[in-house]
Protein backbone atom coordinates (compact mmCIF):
# COMPACT_ATOMS: atom_id res chain seq x y z
CA UNK A 1 0.00 0.00 0.00
CA UNK A 2 2.46 2.32 0.81
CA UNK A 3 4.24 1.97 -2.51
CA UNK A 4 0.89 2.51 -4.16
CA UNK A 5 0.72 5.89 -2.25
CA UNK A 6 4.00 7.00 -3.33
CA UNK A 7 3.45 6.40 -6.68
CA UNK A 8 0.59 8.29 -6.72
CA UNK A 9 1.90 11.00 -4.57
CA UNK A 10 4.54 11.28 -7.70
CA UNK A 11 1.91 11.63 -10.18
CA UNK A 12 -0.16 13.64 -8.75
CA UNK A 13 2.11 16.19 -7.88
CA UNK A 14 3.85 16.50 -10.84
CA UNK A 15 0.32 17.20 -12.81
CA UNK A 16 -0.04 21.22 -13.46
CA UNK A 17 -3.05 23.13 -11.96
CA UNK A 18 -5.01 23.21 -14.87
CA UNK A 19 -5.14 19.48 -15.87
CA UNK A 20 -6.09 18.59 -12.35
CA UNK A 21 -9.49 17.44 -12.80
CA UNK A 22 -7.71 14.55 -15.32
CA UNK A 23 -6.16 12.93 -12.19
CA UNK A 24 -9.04 11.13 -11.29
CA UNK A 25 -8.58 9.30 -14.49
CA UNK A 26 -4.58 8.50 -13.56
CA UNK A 27 -5.55 7.18 -10.17
CA UNK A 28 -8.22 5.24 -11.33
CA UNK A 29 -5.76 2.99 -13.44
CA UNK A 30 -3.60 2.63 -11.09
CA UNK A 31 -5.67 1.27 -8.79
CA UNK A 32 -7.18 -0.63 -11.05
CA UNK A 33 -4.01 -2.25 -11.98
CA UNK A 34 -2.75 -2.60 -8.48
CA UNK A 35 -6.10 -4.35 -7.34
CA UNK A 36 -7.16 -6.15 -10.26
CA UNK A 37 -9.83 -8.40 -8.20
CA UNK A 38 -11.75 -5.56 -6.68
CA UNK A 39 -15.01 -4.93 -8.71
CA UNK A 40 -14.93 -2.67 -11.58
CA UNK A 41 -17.83 -0.29 -9.93
CA UNK A 42 -16.64 -0.44 -6.30
CA UNK A 43 -13.65 1.49 -7.75
CA UNK A 44 -15.86 3.75 -9.55
CA UNK A 45 -17.71 4.57 -7.00
CA UNK A 46 -14.88 5.63 -4.80
CA UNK A 47 -13.56 8.28 -7.65
CA UNK A 48 -16.80 9.27 -8.19
CA UNK A 49 -17.25 10.42 -4.75
CA UNK A 50 -14.44 13.31 -5.36
CA UNK A 51 -14.72 16.31 -7.23
CA UNK A 52 -11.32 16.39 -8.57
CA UNK A 53 -12.39 19.72 -11.11
CA UNK A 54 -12.46 22.13 -7.83
CA UNK A 55 -9.80 20.74 -5.28
CA UNK A 56 -6.66 20.49 -4.44
CA UNK A 57 -3.66 18.04 -5.55
CA UNK A 58 -3.22 18.20 -1.75
CA UNK A 59 -6.57 17.00 -1.27
CA UNK A 60 -6.38 14.37 -3.76
CA UNK A 61 -3.46 13.20 -2.29
CA UNK A 62 -5.33 12.80 1.04
CA UNK A 63 -8.06 11.40 -0.89
CA UNK A 64 -6.15 8.52 -2.37
CA UNK A 65 -4.48 7.98 0.84
CA UNK A 66 -7.52 6.73 2.61
CA UNK A 67 -8.29 4.09 0.07
CA UNK A 68 -10.70 2.10 2.03
CA UNK A 69 -9.61 -1.51 2.87
CA UNK A 70 -12.58 -2.59 1.21
CA UNK A 71 -11.15 -1.64 -1.96
CA UNK A 72 -7.89 -3.88 -1.62
CA UNK A 73 -9.34 -7.08 -0.94
CA UNK A 74 -10.11 -10.25 -3.61
CA UNK A 75 -13.74 -10.58 -4.20
CA UNK A 76 -15.93 -13.70 -5.41
CA UNK A 77 -19.08 -13.12 -6.87
CA UNK A 78 -21.97 -15.12 -5.35
CA UNK A 79 -25.44 -15.84 -4.58
CA UNK A 80 -26.15 -15.37 -1.14
CA UNK A 81 -28.96 -17.11 0.57
CA UNK A 82 -29.61 -14.95 3.55
CA UNK A 83 -32.37 -13.25 5.89
CA UNK A 84 -31.40 -10.03 8.41
CA UNK A 85 -29.29 -12.36 10.87
CA UNK A 86 -27.08 -13.69 8.36
CA UNK A 87 -25.42 -10.44 8.90
CA UNK A 88 -23.22 -8.59 11.19
CA UNK A 89 -25.15 -7.14 14.62
CA UNK A 90 -23.61 -3.62 12.94
CA UNK A 91 -25.59 -4.20 10.12
CA UNK A 92 -28.49 -5.11 11.87
CA UNK A 93 -28.78 -2.34 13.98
CA UNK A 94 -28.57 -0.16 10.93
CA UNK A 95 -31.19 -1.61 8.90
CA UNK A 96 -33.27 -1.89 11.69
CA UNK A 97 -32.15 2.06 12.64
CA UNK A 98 -33.29 2.76 8.95
CA UNK A 99 -36.52 0.54 9.51
CA UNK A 100 -35.30 -1.45 6.63
CA UNK A 101 -35.81 1.79 4.70
CA UNK A 102 -38.84 2.60 5.19
CA UNK A 103 -37.50 5.82 7.56
CA UNK A 104 -35.91 8.02 5.34
CA UNK A 105 -34.40 10.59 7.87
CA UNK A 106 -30.34 10.08 7.91
CA UNK A 107 -29.49 12.85 5.36
CA UNK A 108 -28.15 10.04 2.88
CA UNK A 109 -28.24 11.91 -0.39
CA UNK A 110 -31.35 10.92 -3.03
CA UNK A 111 -32.36 8.42 -0.17
CA UNK A 112 -36.25 8.23 -0.48
CA UNK A 113 -35.73 8.08 -4.44
CA UNK A 114 -33.11 5.37 -4.13
CA UNK A 115 -35.05 3.43 -1.69
CA UNK A 116 -38.19 3.62 -3.77
CA UNK A 117 -36.13 2.73 -6.52
CA UNK A 118 -34.69 -0.59 -5.15
CA UNK A 119 -38.37 -1.62 -4.20
CA UNK A 120 -39.71 -1.36 -7.59
CA UNK A 121 -36.92 -3.57 -8.94
CA UNK A 122 -36.37 -6.27 -5.50
CA UNK A 123 -36.52 -9.83 -6.41
CA UNK A 124 -35.39 -12.40 -4.44
CA UNK A 125 -34.07 -14.66 -6.92
CA UNK A 126 -30.33 -13.39 -6.87
CA UNK A 127 -30.72 -11.21 -10.17
CA UNK A 128 -29.92 -8.11 -8.75
CA UNK A 129 -26.69 -5.80 -9.14
CA UNK A 130 -24.30 -7.44 -6.80
CA UNK A 131 -23.86 -5.75 -3.34
CA UNK A 132 -20.51 -5.94 -1.71
CA UNK A 133 -19.77 -8.22 1.85
CA UNK A 134 -17.19 -9.14 3.86
CA UNK A 135 -17.75 -12.61 5.57
CA UNK A 136 -16.71 -12.28 8.74
CA UNK A 137 -15.02 -15.36 10.94
CA UNK A 138 -18.11 -16.05 12.40
CA UNK A 139 -19.69 -16.56 9.16
CA UNK A 140 -21.79 -13.63 9.26
CA UNK A 141 -21.31 -10.69 6.66
CA UNK A 142 -20.72 -7.14 6.91
CA UNK A 143 -22.69 -4.93 4.95
CA UNK A 144 -20.07 -2.78 2.48
CA UNK A 145 -21.87 -1.30 -0.12
CA UNK A 146 -25.70 -1.25 -1.54
CA UNK A 147 -27.74 -0.59 1.07
CA UNK A 148 -30.88 0.23 -0.20
CA UNK A 149 -30.60 -2.96 -2.32
CA UNK A 150 -30.25 -5.11 0.30
CA UNK A 151 -32.62 -4.01 2.66
CA UNK A 152 -35.44 -3.88 -0.11
CA UNK A 153 -34.22 -7.63 -1.39
CA UNK A 154 -34.64 -8.94 2.70
CA UNK A 155 -37.93 -6.49 3.12
CA UNK A 156 -39.17 -9.41 0.69
CA UNK A 157 -38.49 -12.40 2.87
CA UNK A 158 -40.33 -10.67 5.95
CA UNK A 159 -42.96 -13.08 6.67
CA UNK A 160 -44.19 -10.74 10.04
CA UNK A 161 -42.55 -12.43 12.45
CA UNK A 162 -39.09 -12.05 14.37
CA UNK A 163 -35.84 -11.43 11.80
CA UNK A 164 -34.44 -14.08 12.57
CA UNK A 165 -37.55 -16.26 11.20
CA UNK A 166 -37.87 -13.94 7.71
CA UNK A 167 -38.27 -16.19 4.33
CA UNK A 168 -34.19 -16.56 3.19
CA UNK A 169 -33.64 -14.57 -0.16
CA UNK A 170 -31.13 -15.23 -2.78
CA UNK A 171 -28.67 -12.10 -3.01
CA UNK A 172 -25.71 -11.60 -5.19
CA UNK A 173 -22.73 -10.44 -3.78
CA UNK A 174 -18.99 -9.61 -4.36
CA UNK A 175 -18.46 -11.34 -1.27
CA UNK A 176 -14.57 -11.02 0.12
CA UNK A 177 -13.14 -13.52 3.74
CA UNK A 178 -11.75 -12.08 6.85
Amino acid sequence: MKKLLDILSEVVTSIPVHNIHKSAQFVYQVLRNAYPNTPEYILKDFLSDRDYSRISKENILKAVSMVPGFITRNYKLKILNVNPMDFTDETIDWMIEREFGYSIEHNIPKDKDRTEFQRKIARADGRNEPIVVIKTKDGKYELIEGWHRTMSILKLGDNGEDLKNWDKVKIRAFVSEE
